[in-house]
Protein backbone atom coordinates (compact mmCIF):
# COMPACT_ATOMS: atom_id res chain seq x y z
CA UNK A 1 0.00 0.00 0.00
CA UNK A 2 1.16 3.41 -0.96
CA UNK A 3 0.89 6.20 1.42
CA UNK A 4 -0.09 9.63 0.16
CA UNK A 5 2.78 12.15 -0.05
CA UNK A 6 3.10 14.35 2.92
CA UNK A 7 3.19 18.08 2.19
CA UNK A 8 5.53 20.42 4.01
CA UNK A 9 4.56 24.03 4.56
CA UNK A 10 6.51 26.46 2.33
CA UNK A 11 8.72 29.09 3.97
CA UNK A 12 7.78 31.65 1.36
CA UNK A 13 4.53 33.00 0.14
CA UNK A 14 4.03 33.08 -3.64
CA UNK A 15 3.37 36.55 -5.00
CA UNK A 16 1.50 37.13 -8.20
CA UNK A 17 3.20 39.71 -10.42
CA UNK A 18 1.23 41.65 -12.97
CA UNK A 19 2.58 41.16 -16.46
CA UNK A 20 3.52 44.30 -18.37
CA UNK A 21 3.72 44.84 -22.07
CA UNK A 22 7.06 43.85 -23.50
CA UNK A 23 8.54 44.76 -26.86
CA UNK A 24 9.23 41.53 -28.65
CA UNK A 25 11.57 42.88 -31.38
CA UNK A 26 14.35 44.69 -29.52
CA UNK A 27 16.96 46.50 -31.63
CA UNK A 28 20.52 46.47 -30.29
CA UNK A 29 20.76 50.01 -28.82
CA UNK A 30 20.96 51.67 -32.23
CA UNK A 31 19.16 54.78 -31.07
CA UNK A 32 20.46 54.70 -27.54
CA UNK A 33 21.95 57.73 -25.82
CA UNK A 34 24.72 55.50 -24.44
CA UNK A 35 25.90 54.56 -27.92
CA UNK A 36 25.83 58.16 -29.12
CA UNK A 37 27.74 59.28 -26.04
CA UNK A 38 30.40 56.59 -26.55
CA UNK A 39 30.80 57.53 -30.21
CA UNK A 40 31.06 61.20 -29.27
CA UNK A 41 33.78 60.50 -26.72
CA UNK A 42 35.70 58.32 -29.20
CA UNK A 43 35.48 61.03 -31.87
CA UNK A 44 36.61 63.73 -29.45
CA UNK A 45 39.58 61.61 -28.37
CA UNK A 46 40.55 60.96 -31.98
CA UNK A 47 40.38 64.67 -32.84
CA UNK A 48 42.44 65.52 -29.77
CA UNK A 49 45.15 62.95 -30.62
CA UNK A 50 45.18 63.51 -34.41
CA UNK A 51 47.56 66.51 -34.40
CA UNK A 52 50.10 64.57 -32.34
CA UNK A 53 49.88 61.60 -34.68
CA UNK A 54 50.08 63.73 -37.82
CA UNK A 55 53.23 65.55 -36.66
CA UNK A 56 56.00 63.04 -37.26
CA UNK A 57 59.00 65.29 -36.65
CA UNK A 58 59.76 68.83 -35.57
CA UNK A 59 60.78 71.08 -38.45
CA UNK A 60 62.37 74.40 -37.47
CA UNK A 61 60.87 76.63 -40.16
CA UNK A 62 61.33 79.91 -38.33
CA UNK A 63 64.89 79.44 -37.05
CA UNK A 64 68.31 79.46 -38.63
CA UNK A 65 71.78 79.05 -37.08
CA UNK A 66 72.69 82.66 -37.91
CA UNK A 67 70.12 83.95 -35.41
CA UNK A 68 72.05 82.50 -32.46
CA UNK A 69 75.34 83.28 -30.77
CA UNK A 70 78.32 82.94 -33.10
CA UNK A 71 81.01 80.47 -32.16
CA UNK A 72 82.80 77.31 -33.17
CA UNK A 73 80.29 74.48 -33.51
CA UNK A 74 77.16 76.64 -33.83
CA UNK A 75 75.91 74.92 -36.99
CA UNK A 76 76.61 71.41 -35.70
CA UNK A 77 74.87 72.18 -32.41
CA UNK A 78 71.91 73.84 -34.16
CA UNK A 79 71.24 70.87 -36.43
CA UNK A 80 71.80 68.30 -33.66
CA UNK A 81 69.28 70.03 -31.40
CA UNK A 82 66.64 71.05 -33.94
CA UNK A 83 66.09 67.47 -35.04
CA UNK A 84 63.72 67.27 -32.05
CA UNK A 85 62.94 70.76 -30.74
CA UNK A 86 63.42 74.43 -31.44
CA UNK A 87 66.81 75.97 -30.77
CA UNK A 88 65.20 78.79 -28.81
CA UNK A 89 64.61 76.23 -26.07
CA UNK A 90 68.37 75.59 -25.97
CA UNK A 91 69.22 79.29 -26.06
CA UNK A 92 66.97 79.97 -23.05
CA UNK A 93 68.94 77.58 -20.86
CA UNK A 94 72.11 78.52 -19.07
CA UNK A 95 74.14 75.60 -17.79
CA UNK A 96 77.63 74.45 -17.01
CA UNK A 97 79.38 71.90 -19.24
CA UNK A 98 78.48 69.10 -16.79
CA UNK A 99 74.83 70.16 -16.79
CA UNK A 100 74.76 70.32 -20.62
CA UNK A 101 76.27 66.83 -20.70
CA UNK A 102 73.65 65.56 -18.24
CA UNK A 103 70.93 67.13 -20.39
CA UNK A 104 72.24 65.40 -23.52
CA UNK A 105 72.48 62.07 -21.66
CA UNK A 106 68.89 62.48 -20.48
CA UNK A 107 67.67 63.14 -24.04
CA UNK A 108 69.54 60.09 -25.32
CA UNK A 109 68.20 57.88 -22.52
CA UNK A 110 64.59 59.08 -22.28
CA UNK A 111 63.78 60.62 -25.65
CA UNK A 112 65.70 58.32 -28.00
CA UNK A 113 68.03 61.02 -29.24
CA UNK A 114 70.70 59.47 -31.47
CA UNK A 115 73.97 59.34 -29.56
CA UNK A 116 76.66 61.77 -30.73
CA UNK A 117 80.10 60.39 -31.46
CA UNK A 118 82.91 61.69 -29.22
CA UNK A 119 84.12 64.34 -31.68
CA UNK A 120 80.64 65.79 -32.31
CA UNK A 121 79.78 65.60 -28.62
CA UNK A 122 82.90 67.64 -27.74
CA UNK A 123 82.05 70.26 -30.39
CA UNK A 124 78.41 70.55 -29.22
CA UNK A 125 79.34 70.74 -25.54
CA UNK A 126 82.09 73.31 -26.27
CA UNK A 127 79.64 75.56 -28.12
CA UNK A 128 76.89 75.23 -25.50
CA UNK A 129 79.32 75.92 -22.65
CA UNK A 130 80.73 79.01 -24.36
CA UNK A 131 77.52 80.45 -25.84
CA UNK A 132 75.02 79.63 -23.08
CA UNK A 133 76.83 79.59 -19.68
CA UNK A 134 74.93 79.65 -16.37
CA UNK A 135 73.23 82.93 -15.58
CA UNK A 136 73.33 84.59 -12.20
CA UNK A 137 69.92 84.36 -10.52
CA UNK A 138 68.00 87.63 -10.39
CA UNK A 139 67.05 88.80 -6.89
CA UNK A 140 64.77 86.88 -4.47
CA UNK A 141 65.42 83.40 -5.76
CA UNK A 142 65.55 84.52 -9.39
CA UNK A 143 65.34 82.34 -12.42
CA UNK A 144 66.04 78.68 -11.82
CA UNK A 145 66.71 76.30 -14.70
CA UNK A 146 64.10 73.52 -14.37
CA UNK A 147 66.39 71.03 -16.17
CA UNK A 148 69.41 71.69 -13.95
CA UNK A 149 67.95 69.94 -10.87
Amino acid sequence: MLRPLERFPAKWIPVRVKKTRQIKNLEPRSDSIGTEKALGIALAALLWIAPAIAQTAFTPRDESPEEFAAGAGRDETFYACTACHGFKLVAQQGMTRAQWEDSINLMIRRHNMPALDDKDRAVVLGYLEAAYPPRAPAGRGGWQNPFAK
